[in-house]
């Protein structure tokens, strides 16, 4: 009679061929999240013509993610399984949004609150086995319990060796976990970004784990404003091609001349401001900008250099809301007239370069 190498229970697949015995679990549950994403398509999650990426993250963290992390949090991953759920999980939100954004930790807090629930039932195996594997086992062994202490060390958390005899309430640890893991991804994100050049004129100093960015909270369900914000979110992040770009990148075969102007170098400075074959579609949306400055603020010279200054008026384009001194209201609404004003100038751009 054959023996069997592998069993499935709850869900999770036990692999005796494998050090951990969970060696095919990552790959079925990334199998499992990808049919999500596709199943999910006819309800719009689906790259650039699709929702708004605000509405495509919460389909995500409501259907897929659970698919995704169902078991993880009760086996041991290796680094290997890390990265890959950390590369799908990438990939699906830099689909669905434009723009890659930064994996928090979703596992982690998983871990951490599976760790407290256990810690928190008294008098049960698994508890008990907790207190055990903390005493006996080191860091090195590969113990699932000694893998929180390695992961609550990483987010300055308290060390399960100090809460286990007096555990925290369940609210209480759900959200220091939150807070603390979200606040130590976001500060990673943020000096990523510091070092990325293409994204001086993103504001991303701002950012709180859950808030959307001004971009896409503007933009709400219609499908052209989320086109025009798809390609706002290009500019601000520095992703767009535009000559400047190709001649960068094709070892001086291409010229980075303005195609429509043949002025100077067409960069994004150049597009949003300069080109004089664009200036007519510009010339109403900067008025209009201008009016929105004047009715929200009371500083005249203020409103002058940003109106003057090409730096200042650049930034006020692709993303005002770097501007603390504007209000909600006049950021919304410079938002909305900005956004206009690039997807007109990439529409007449592309028609003048075909002609």
């Amino acid at each position: 009679m054959a023996t069997p190498t592998s069993s499935t229970h709850l869900g999770i697949e036990r692999d005796n061929t494998s050090n951990t015995g969970t060696k095919l679990v990552v790959k079925k549950r990334i199998i499992t999240a990808r049919r999500t994403v596709y199943a999910l398509m006819g309800a719009g999650l689906h790259g650039l013509n699709g929702v708004n990426p605000k509405a495509a993250i919460h389909l995500i963290q409501t259907y897929v993610l659970p698919r995704l992390l169902y078991g993880l949090d009760v086996i041991t991953l290796t680094t290997e399984d890390m990265k890959n759920l950390s590369t799908y999980f990438r990939k699906t939100l830099a689909t669905n949004s434009t723009l890659a954004r930064q994996n928090c930790k979703q596992i982690h807090k998983r871990i951490l609150k599976t760790f407290g629930n256990i810690i928190r039932n008294e008098n049960s195996i698994e508890r008990k086995l907790a207190i055990r594997q903390l005493a006996t086992k080191s860091l090195q062994s590969g113990s699932w319990f000694t893998k929180t202490v390695e992961i609550a060390n990483i987010y300055d958390l308290p060390s399960p060796y100090d809460i286990i005899d007096n555990p925290p309430g369940k609210q209480l640890w759900k959200n220091l976990v939150n807070k603390t893991v979200g606040d130590h991804c976001i500060k990673q994100m943020i000096s990523e970004a510091k070092s990325k050049s293409t994204l001086s004129r993103l504001n991303y100093e701002n950012v709180k784990e859950g808030k959307i960015h001004n971009i896409w909270k503007s933009c709400g369900t219609n499908p052209y404003a989320i086109t025009s914000a798809s390609l706002k979110a290009k500019l601000a992040t520095g992703t767009i091609y535009l000559q400047y770009h190709r001649a960068k990148f094709s070892n001086g075969h291409v010229s980075p001349i303005c195609q429509l102007c043949a002025e100077e170098e067409e960069d994004i400075l150049h597009f949003i401001l300069k080109c004089s074959k664009l200036q007519y579609i510009r010339d109403d949306f900067l008025h209009m900008i201008g009016e929105v400055l004047t009715e929200n603020l009371e500083d005249q010279d203020l409103i002058q250099e940003l109106i003057t200054n090409d730096e200042h008026l650049c930034q006020l384009v692709i993303d005002c809301s770097k501007f603390r001194f504007l209000n909600e209201n006049a950021q919304n609404r410079i938002e909305t007239l900005s956004r206009g004003l690039c997807h007109k100038l990439f529409q007449r751009r592309a028609i003048l370069i075909e002609q």
